[in-house]
């Protein structure tokens, strides 16, 4: 059931779980002050924040999952394994592997975790049957990349159907040799989303940059942390997608150190090859 469906005032307690208020993110008024927040990223509006009853925000672990998993470990709550499952996957998937952001207390709470979870539903989970859309969406994402100097790459995925793709192809393109950031966005039911991805977090925090791509931009929201983040564009009508699209890109390619002119084909392609000759974004 979406939660658009529910109206917010007939319930009395409202949890914001893996997100702050205010933010374009939530599904809430803004009239509306929600009565427990939980999160692992940044603190932000600290003077909003200060009218929520009760507030667990840790920016030093790498998954609001750990923090849950904290709240039943600790009150000796039975964990069923397919809450374990959901919690050890929340944390795998935000640190990739305890690898990216992870901390000390996320590894310790994985490994709790491990020990009650359903290996067959993690494995289905892991390694779901996906439609044939995913990899069509996938081959013109690699085809139409664009990269720039110094290591930055932009997959612009047009118009979606299949809006996972976009952090998807991010994560995907991040992998390549050579590249530090990647800027992957796409427009869904009259929004633009996109995601950053990032080698070169200690130096320029991902999120700090996905703000600025958004930064005056009536509709517009961002967040995330040091090497990922990702941003939306509420769009005005149907025909300003592409406009806001290419005003994300280049704001990225200028804050980065390059511009538009200097894009070359990552791969390839007929698609990518026709689009660059045309000079289509």
């Amino acid at each position: 059931r979406s939660i658009k469906t529910l109206d917010p005032r007939n319930f009395t307690v409202i949890a914001v779980v893996d997100a702050q208020p205010p933010s374009t993110h939530i599904p809430l008024s803004p009239n509306l002050t929600p009565t427990i927040v939980i999160d692992h990223h940044p603190v932000g509006k600290r003077s909003f924040l200060k009218r929520i009853p009760y507030v667990d925000i840790r920016a030093e672990l790498g998954s609001t999952s750990t923090i849950l998993a904290e709240y039943l470990l600790e009150a000796g709550v039975e964990i069923t394994p397919l809450v374990a499952t959901a919690l050890f996957y929340g944390i795998k998937s935000d640190t990739r592997d305890l690898g990216r952001n992870a901390s000390p207390e996320d590894v310790k709470v994985s490994n709790a975790l491990y020990q009650r979870i359903s290996v067959k539903v993690l494995s289905d989970i892991e390694n779901p049957r996906l439609p044939r859309e995913y990899f069509r969406i996938l081959k013109e994402a690699i085809q139409g990349a664009l990269c720039f100097p110094p290591g930055l790459l932009i997959s612009d995925l047009g118009s979606l159907g299949y809006i996972d793709m976009i952090p998807v192809v991010a994560d995907l393109l991040l992998r390549a040799e050579g590249i530090r950031w990647v800027l992957s966005l796409g427009e869904w039911k009259g929004t633009v989303f996109f995601s950053l991805r990032t080698t070169d977090g200690r130096r320029r925090n991902a999120e700090k940059l996905a703000k600025r791509l958004v930064r005056g931009v009536p509709g517009g929201g961002a967040g995330g942390h040091e090497t990922m983040a990702g941003g939306k564009v509420d769009l005005p009508s149907a025909q300003a997608g592409e406009g806001v699209r290419q005003r994300i890109k280049q704001r990225f390619l200028k804050e980065l150190g390059s511009s538009w002119e200097k894009g070359t084909l990552f791969v390839g392609g007929d698609n990518g090859a026709k689009n660059r000759k045309a000079g289509v974004p």
